[in-house]
């Protein structure tokens, strides 16, 4: 419960964060003022924000030609994906235990099974 409500707001805050950043970049190299550099925006990917970088890339027609971006974006997007997966896969899996420890409790506590 807790931990999943802490990861959903986590995921919302760097996507909104990450998909910003494009918009930022894009408006400062339009300015020719100061950019964020191109690591910081990959990273933010990779750090959870693997939603609102292709967003932010598609919105913003933001750095969609750059090879690294056009690689990099998407192995972050498959590894969040894979472990997103392995959390519910993990969340489920720890239901399904406590469901049988409160079953086998149960029957044993009526002496059915000892």
């Amino acid at each position: 419960g807790f931990l999943i409500n802490v990861l959903v707001v986590y995921y919302l805050l760097i996507n909104a964060a990450t998909f910003t950043a494009y918009g930022v970049d894009k408006h400062k190299a339009i300015k020719n003022q100061w950019r964020i550099p191109e690591a910081t925006l990959i990273g933010m990917a990779f750090l959870g924000g693997f939603i609102g970088a292709p967003l932010g890339m598609l919105a913003f027609h933001h750095k969609t030609r750059k090879l690294k971006f056009r690689i990099l974006i998407p192995v972050a997007i498959i590894l969040h994906i894979i472990l997103i997966i392995f959390i519910v896969v993990t969340v489920i899996n720890l239901f399904i235990l406590q469901l049988v420890v409160l079953w086998q409790e149960n029957y044993n506590t009526q002496g059915i099974f000892v």
